[in-house]
């Protein structure tokens, strides 16, 4: 697993190792769920319960290949630490969420992080996904997720939210986060950042650009982790067009009737809404910034983010500069789309890296659209080497990068 049959091929041990014995590690794995997404991260070392796990999105479009693997991976990691730290989603999308049900029933999720959208927005979702045979857990989610959070055992909520009002200075104080009830002195903590504020007193929100802390049991094993979120486009015309196809019913009344099948239902109405602005909203999903406080070994995952926008792109600078020289890996956005990534995006992650060449992540397998573009690989190759999956459900075909 994560902490197990991965690292073997690191030359591992095949027993806990303690600090500080070794050097803290930064393990990253990309899951061959082909076209989707399904990140394993583990901060401190291997096989060692004290290790802070984290996972990037967990989905595909082959739902069962993601379920699968959610499921045998969930289940090592509970053998070996018990909890997956944080469960990071970039966006809600069901290629991307279709596996979190089966990992959150085969171990303990501490903390959920999804980008802070309105009801209205993910009621246009469930529409739009209700034809293609969802299962009703996905609906459940998209109402409130975090009420299925809680129902699933999750500890906390965590949503992304707007930008903060300047950029985070390295190495500002931060208050400890207490130990987790029960984990002992070795478990990681993980410290939210300044602009955290409980929502509804069911979740917290972090300002967009706000480092996370993840500590270790060593005095060198801290990590930032930076979540960027851009701001959707034309959001007033989105909850006019979601007002104008409600005609005053409730968003309740939206999941309740999504078994509707007539063309003018609802639930179609809605759908439509948000297949025309499906291309501004995707954008905002979660960009992760991993970086160590020392050395390298960070990477960025960017879920399906459009780096090719100035704005976004602007944003990572703002909020990423102090940390991305860090960074050696980064994950291409939307499994290689033209629309999301090109040359101008790679030129500007790589002088901010200031690396010669980086390892450019691509989560996509056999699809449709020849994702990763023809554009995309070229702009990667030339400025580095592709790590790519394909849909399997073998440990060999398991990627580090």
């Amino acid at each position: 697993m994560v902490l197990g049959r991965f690292p073997r091929t690191i030359e591992s041990s095949e027993q806990p190792v303690h600090p500080p014995a070794m050097p803290p590690v930064a393990l990253r794995v990309q899951l061959p769920v082909g076209f989707g997404g399904f990140h394993v991260g583990v901060l401190g070392y291997p096989l060692w319960p004290g290790s802070f796990v984290l996972t990037f999105d967990c989905g595909s479009l082959t739902s069962q290949l993601a379920r699968d693997w959610a499921a045998r991976v969930g289940r090592e990691i509970h053998a070996c630490v018990g909890r997956v730290d944080l469960a990071v989603l970039s966006h809600t999308d069901f290629d991307h969420v279709c596996g979190i049900e089966a990992l959150a029933k085969t171990t303990r999720i501490d903390t959920l992080m999804l980008p802070n959208v309105t009801v209205g927005f993910r009621a246009a979702q469930a529409a739009a996904y209700a034809h293609h045979g969802k299962p009703r857990w996905y609906a459940t989610f998209l109402r409130d997720p975090v009420a299925w959070a809680a129902e699933m055992g999750v500890g906390r909520v965590v949503l992304v939210g707007g930008p903060p009002e300047q950029p985070p200075v390295e190495g500002d104080a931060e208050p400890e986060r207490p130990p987790v009830e029960g984990a002992g002195t070795a478990a990681p903590t993980l410290t939210l950042g300044r602009t955290a504020r409980a929502i509804g007193g069911r979740a917290t929100e972090v300002a967009s650009g706000d480092p996370l802390t993840v500590t270790v049991a060593h005095p060198n094993a801290r990590w930032r982790l930076v979540p960027i979120v851009a701001p959707p486009r034309d959001s007033e015309a989105l909850e006019s067009a979601l007002n104008k196809a409600l005609n005053g019913a409730s968003y309740a009344s939206v999941f309740d009737g999504l078994g509707q099948r007539t063309t003018s239902s609802l639930r179609n109405m809605l759908a439509q809404v948000y297949r025309r602005h499906w291309g501004s909203t995707n954008r905002s999903s979660i960009i992760l910034i991993v970086a160590p406080f020392q050395g390298d070994g960070g990477w960025v995952c960017t879920g399906d983010a459009d780096l090719s926008s100035s704005e976004t792109r602007g944003l990572v600078r703002t909020y990423g500069a102090n940390f991305l020289p860090r960074v050696d890996a980064i994950q291409v956005p939307h499994h290689g789309s033209p629309k999301n990534f090109d040359t101008h995006a790679a030129d500007d992650l790589l002088a901010l890296t200031r690396k010669p060449s980086l390892r450019w992540i691509v989560s996509s397998g056999r699809n449709k659209w020849n994702y990763p573009s023809a554009s995309v690989r070229a702009a990667c190759t030339a400025r580095g080497s592709i790590v790519e999956t394909t849909p399997s459900s073998a440990w060999k075909d398991v990627r580090h990068f």
